[in-house]
């Protein structure tokens, strides 16, 4: 997307931030942006025809929506500042323990993660992840995380079944080392697991619904 065409689509967004959509003109646009008229108008075009807002033409004035394609595009460019204004070497994510499906010791127990953690982390991980869900804003922190390069960890094939691969962080929870793990196929889009040496449940005395803070190395 070109430069101008992302402040039109953030100054739209800014001007219907408390309602779906704003009403306002080309002129209107052009002056707040230091644009002319015929400039604001081709770039207003240019994000319907790319499917970042959708325009209805009232009796005075043009009603704008971002459609969600345009809330995605202003998301990822949030995030890339983030990137490099908040997050250049660690978070902390904070989120709510709760427990998983159980199969984080069937998982942790095939050799082919096994070695790749010990290889890959420094670490031989305790047979069992612990599970944070994330809410809120917070959730900001883990999609940058989605995007991040992070530390590989290759699918692998044990007999017919193929297993996934994922990204790791190095992190820490009160002085505890551990890895947030994101598997590449999940049945969560909000929850972070967590592997250590440590039985982190029991070393830190958690329970479910319990509130922690991860200090993840970015």
């Amino acid at each position: 997307m070109e430069k101008n065409n992302l402040c039109m689509l953030k100054q739209i967004a800014l001007m219907s931030a408390d309602e779906k959509s704003v009403a306002t003109s080309s002129r209107e646009l052009g002056k707040i942006l230091a644009i002319s008229q015929q400039s604001a108008s081709k770039k207003i075009l240019d994000l319907v025809n790319c499917g970042l807002i959708e325009r209805k033409v009232g009796a005075k004035k043009q009603i704008l929506t971002l459609t969600e394609k345009g809330w995605q595009s202003l998301q990822r460019e949030y995030l890339d500042y983030q990137s490099i204004f908040q997050y250049r070497d660690r978070i902390k994510i904070r989120g709510e323990v709760t427990s998983g499906l159980g199969e984080g010791k069937y998982y942790l127990s095939q050799s082919g993660y096994i070695s790749q953690f010990k290889d890959k982390l420094k670490f031989t991980p305790f047979k069992g992840t612990l599970n944070v869900k994330i809410k809120g804003r917070e959730t900001d922190k883990l999609s940058f995380l989605h995007n991040a390069e992070g530390v590989q960890i290759s699918d692998f094939q044990n007999g017919n079944r193929t297993f996934g691969g994922a990204k790791c962080f190095f992190g820490d929870i009160n002085n505890y080392e551990c890895a947030v793990v994101l598997p590449n196929r999940s049945h969560y889009s909000d929850v972070i697991e967590i592997v250590s040496r440590h039985q982190l449940r029991k070393v830190l005395n958690l329970k479910d619904g319990d509130i922690i803070e991860i200090n993840v190395k970015t």
